[in-house]
């Protein structure tokens, strides 16, 4: 389980947002972002282990 912010990338960071946020309202949020960009946002938050309430209430 994924715990210190710190350690974080900002993909993973972004990734992290998109699930707590949910996909509609994610990507109405970076709409500024290539499709490509949210492609590898989606891969990153398939990919990450389960992340911690309090990391995400850090983000």
């Amino acid at each position: 389980m994924i715990t210190d912010v710190k350690r974080l990338s900002g993909l993973q960071k972004v990734a992290i947002l998109f699930t707590i946020l949910g996909e509609g309202l994610s990507i109405t949020l970076l709409k500024e972002l290539s499709k490509t960009d949210i492609r590898k946002v989606r891969s990153v938050a398939r990919d990450m282990d389960s992340v911690s309430f309090g990391l995400k209430s850090k983000l």
